[in-house]
């Protein structure tokens, strides 16, 4: 791998060379050091750590992806979620939260829209 070359082997027995570049990314929510010792953390040359978004990023992301999901998002509602779901909890804002969010509340609305019947068919239930 350092000759940024791999050999592939074919069924008739001839190697062929192969461009070879590799790109490692190590990502996780936990401290490294805990998951790793000291020697193996010098073997990575580049470390970035991603912080979560100011509350201003965290709503203006929320009411980008609601636009793109179709969504209604009402800006106060967001931040009713932020100060009762996050920040009398102590819990950080994170940049997959409102993903997440909006996404299982599309599903949801979907499942709803799906199940409440037509007028049609709630004559024929009663």
């Amino acid at each position: 791998m350092e000759k940024h070359v791999d050999y592939l082997s074919l069924p008739s027995g001839r190697q062929v060379s192969v461009p070879f570049e590799l790109l490692l990314i190590f990502s996780t929510n936990l401290e490294p050091r805990d998951l790793v010792d000291e020697a193996f953390l010098r073997r990575i040359p580049y470390k970035i750590e991603v912080h979560g978004p100011e509350e201003r990023e965290f709503v203006e992301l929320f009411v980008d992806l609601a636009k793109k999901a179709d969504c209604e998002c009402d800006v106060e509602a967001v931040r009713y979620l932020i100060e009762h779901h996050y920040r009398t909890v102590h819990r950080p804002l994170r940049y997959c939260h409102p993903r997440t969010c909006c996404g299982r509340s599309a599903t949801i609305a979907s499942f709803m829209a799906a199940r409440r019947p037509s007028p049609a068919r709630r004559w024929k239930w009663r």
